[in-house]
């Protein structure tokens, strides 16, 4: 459906409404719309997706799935939970998991019931904003944790782990939000879902790096971290490719093909760390999967 644009004055732009949309859902003049902004589109609702408070109980037995189910809510765009403790109450784990979950917060809790809400509706129109600096986190995340194995600071990798939380409170916020998105466009927004869900995985490794350098504190290759380096720079170019309109994936595939000859011959060595080598090996595959995708 296509819809010119009309100017008003000086400055005021306008389109009109499509004829049976606004019979179907009984719109008048003087009606008021939602305007949402994502990205480079604009969404027009008749009225804000809600979803009615939902009650969950929670027993002792199942607490273990605690986390995992607080996530799947939130990232379904659940707004309002209310959690009611059967027989222990895992406050601290509930905390802990709230970190992870930009715009929720407890608004009530008693030893027998916990109640949950979104603060931060209005955080959904950034969304390229939040997507960009999950980006940039991810990849300082990188940057930071080769500094720390050439610098020989384990301590340095333990601080930056850190940033795991972040990493993962930006990818649940974009999941949320994708999930909530009712553009027609259903293919980017699948593809976007997938870069996100990429560039977590990519944070898990690097927060594996983190704590096996920080804690095992293994020798370094002078191979791996040139390798890590130029994975680095190959993560800076698809950053910068990503966010263009007109790409230039030249430089990616020349970045890619080196990156791969020198996994080959880093493969070989007999002394290659195998942990810190297989984390390195993801990390790639993610970034090739991102690339291809552009």
């Amino acid at each position: 459906m296509i819809r010119k644009i009309v100017q008003h004055g000086n400055s005021t732009l306008t389109i009109s409404l499509p004829y049976r949309w606004t019979k179907e859902h009984h719109l008048k003049k003087g009606d008021e719309l939602i305007l949402e902004q994502i990205g480079k589109n604009l969404l027009i609702k008749q009225e804000k997706d809600t979803k009615g408070a939902l009650h969950v109980s929670v027993y002792k037995k199942n607490q273990i799935f605690l986390k995992r189910d607080l996530l799947n809510f939130y990232r379904k765009g659940y707004d309002d939970l209310i959690l009611q403790f059967k027989d222990e109450t895992p406050l601290e784990e509930i905390y802990s998991v709230l970190e992870e979950l930009l715009g929720f917060e407890i608004i009530e809790q008693t030893d027998s019931r916990c109640h949950i809400k979104n603060v931060a509706n209005v955080m959904e129109d950034e969304f390229e904003t939040m997507l960009r600096r999950l980006f940039v986190v991810v990849r300082s995340f990188s940057d930071i944790m080769h500094d720390s194995m050439e610098a020989d600071e384990p301590e340095k990798s333990i601080k930056a782990l850190s940033m795991e939380k972040e990493v993962n409170k930006l990818t649940n916020y974009c999941k949320r939000v994708l999930n909530r998105t009712n553009l027609g466009d259903i293919s980017q927004i699948t593809a976007t879902y997938s870069l996100t869900n990429r560039l977590e995985l990519i944070g898990d490794s690097l927060a594996a790096l983190c704590r096996y350098f920080g804690h095992d504190k293994p020798e370094v290759s002078t191979a791996i971290l040139n390798f890590h380096a130029d994975i680095n720079e190959y993560f800076n170019q698809i950053q910068i490719q990503y966010f263009k309109t007109e790409k230039d994936v030249v430089r990616l595939k020349q970045l890619r093909a080196k990156l791969y000859l020198d996994f080959i011959d880093i493969g070989k060595s007999q002394t290659t760390d195998s942990i810190i080598f297989a984390n390195l090996k993801q990390i790639l595959e993610e970034l090739h999967h991102i690339e291809i995708s552009l």
